[in-house]
């Protein structure tokens, strides 16, 4: 059975899947753009571009918590839980680094590949 569930990525956050799947687009939000909305597809890896002058939030969907956070280079992204636990920021302390993350919520498994993007 597959439950759906909504990410709302901020600050001009772009999610596709990796190269070896199709790639995924999310939806531009309804009142700003760089605010994006994508539906969970099970066993899917999102990638996330991440900017050296801004800082991207994750958040999960209603009902949805998240109980951890595992990353390949945590001393190359800044990692921080916001509080009510349904969502998290990520900004990256070095040029040129990529790693993946894994995030265990109450519901889902999350899979992501973090990279980071030349300044906006």
């Amino acid at each position: 059975m597959k439950r759906r569930g909504i990410w709302t990525l901020a600050f001009g956050l772009a999610l596709a899947a990796t190269a070896a799947q199709a790639e995924y687009s999310p939806r531009p939000g309804h009142y700003d753009s760089r605010v994006r909305t994508a539906t969970y597809r099970d066993g899917e890896v999102y990638r996330i571009n991440v900017s050296m002058t801004h800082v991207t939030s994750i958040e999960f969907g209603q009902g949805e918590t998240i109980r951890s956070i595992i990353a390949g280079d945590t001393e190359g992204f800044m990692l921080d839980g916001v509080p009510g636990g349904r969502a998290f920021a990520i900004k990256p302390g070095a040029q040129g680094i990529s790693t993946n993350i894994t995030v265990y919520t109450n519901r889902r498994s999350y899979y992501c590949k973090r990279r980071l993007r030349p300044t906006l």
